[in-house]
């Protein structure tokens, strides 16, 4: 404390006590411990001293409020200052999530620009063989034309032979008549011979030389007919093989029609094939006009991802600060409700006045486990700014199991506490030995994470004897609303 202070308190304690009254005591004490805002310290009124008792009073009284809203605000802070951690961990994670999403863009913004390319190389090489194979088809069409042109000249040939053959069949037919003419005649010398040999017989030695004649002449006319029928049997197996000759060419010439309608057909399915190369072939050039834009499309489309990559890394660089920017927040919103919590405000005059009750009932002083829990929880039902009661005997372990407030219920984390060993905390050693209530620093909840504060007291059976310690955790925040 100020030295000047401390002689301003020395000189009015001196004054006030020679006057029957020693307030200024109680101000000192108050000001070398906690800073109890609620004192209101009594003076009468003609003693010199009261003006400056009175203005402590209603400094006190201004600092209580004044304090008061300070922690409603800082408070307030402290309880932004977790959800806006949280929130810069969410969006850390969104932050992380989007950059590998724009890595994974990007990735696949490199694979479509190589396949792209590789599209367009294709496509020049296709236009490339189809270029070829247009070349190919034009020598297939010339050759095909070659081909009909020497199919026309064999069909004309064919057509000659035909002709030729059928002339040939005319004469063998008619070479046929004459020799059947000469058989005719053949036939008819052998009558005339036969007939001579038979008058010559009659005129015997006259007749002789006749019969010579005769002789010879039918000799001549066995011959004819012996020549004749063998050139009849020529003339027939000549006309077998033409027979067959015919129906060869025939034959050939059926092969050669069938021939001309395929190389027809194939030439006009060519010239359908080339007359659609060349609308193929631009269709090809404007395939890879069109695939080279994409690929410069793609490049940009690139280079844009890059720099949403690039933001998204500042980005993430920047959530990162915020967040330890929200941790250094929350670090000194607690440390300024800590400090600000050395002060007792009304609320912990309220506290200190709900525990005091809740040791003086009897129920909770000396009765059974049951009767003890359930006289708590209807307490916690009145004072709705505590968050949990406990109760210990004098060696520090818990007799009754946490009773949680009706707004905790359910809450992940909340133990029975019962057999619990708490002879080493300083709320259980302070209201046992000090045999008087005990309000703690400010500090977090393990249960709710909120600020709170404990507030202890001895329990005594009504024979006065100390039986144990009634513990309270008060919620912070709520106390400040009251």
């Amino acid at each position: 404390m100020n030295r000047r202070y401390k002689m301003l308190l020395g000189f009015m304690k001196k004054r006030i006590t020679e006057a029957g009254s020693d307030p200024m005591s109680e101000i000192e004490i108050m000001l070398e411990s906690t800073w109890d805002l609620t004192m209101t310290h009594s003076v009468k009124n003609e003693v010199p001293e009261a003006r400056a008792v009175n203005a402590f009073n209603n400094f006190f009284k201004k600092l209580n409020r004044t304090i008061t809203s300070l922690l409603r605000n800082i408070v307030a802070l402290a309880a932004l200052a977790p959800e806006l951690t949280a929130f810069s961990k969410t969006f850390r994670q969104l932050a992380g999530e989007q950059e590998a999403k724009v890595a994974d863009i990007a990735e696949a913004g490199d694979r479509i620009s190589l396949g792209v390319e590789d599209i367009s190389t294709s496509t020049g090489e296709l236009n490339q063989n189809f270029t070829a194979m247009k070349v190919d088809l034009e020598t297939a069409m010339n050759q095909g034309k070659l081909s009909m042109a020497g199919f026309n000249e064999i069909k004309s040939q064919v057509s000659i032979l035909v002709d030729t053959i059928q002339v040939l069949r005319e004469n063998s037919a008619l070479i046929g008549s004459i020799s059947d003419t000469i058989n005719a005649i053949s036939d008819e010398t052998n009558i005339l011979s036969l007939n001579a040999r038979i008058e010559a017989a009659r005129g015997q030695t006259d007749g002789k030389g006749f019969k010579v004649i005769a002789e010879e002449v039918g000799l001549l006319a066995k011959q004819s007919k012996a020549a004749t029928n063998d050139i009849k049997a020529r003339l027939e197996l000549l006309g077998e093989k033409i027979a067959a000759t015919i129906t060869a060419v025939e034959t050939v010439e059926q092969h050669v029609a069938a021939c001309e309608r395929q190389i027809l057909d194939a030439n006009m399915s060519m010239d359908h094939v080339y007359s659609q190369f060349t609308p193929l072939s631009k269709s090809l050039d404007t395939i890879s006009c069109a695939t080279q834009q994409q690929a410069k499309n793609i490049k940009w489309i690139t280079f844009n991802i890059d720099e949403i990559k690039a933001s998204a890394r500042h980005q993430t660089a920047d959530v990162n600060t915020i967040l330890t920017i929200a941790n250094r927040v929350a670090s000194a919103c607690d440390g300024m409700v800590t400090d600000a919590g050395g002060f007792h405000i009304s609320g912990h005059a309220s506290a200190k006045a709900a525990a005091l009750e809740m040791a003086r009932n009897t129920d909770i002083a000396s009765g059974k486990r049951n009767i003890r829990e359930k006289t708590l929880m209807t307490f916690l039902d009145r004072f709705p700014f505590v968050e949990l009661a406990y109760i210990t005997d004098t060696e520090g372990r818990q007799v009754i199991s946490n009773i949680y407030a009706k707004t905790l219920a359910g809450r992940k984390g909340l133990t029975k506490g019962i057999g619990s060993d708490w002879s080493g905390k300083e709320w259980f050693t302070k209201a046992l030995s000090n045999n008087a209530p005990f309000i703690s620093k400010v500090y977090r909840s393990s249960a709710t994470r909120e600020f709170c504060f404990t507030v202890s007291l001895p329990l005594r059976h009504a024979s006065g004897n100390t039986v144990g310690v009634i513990g309270i955790d008060v919620n912070f925040r709520d106390i400040l609303e009251i």
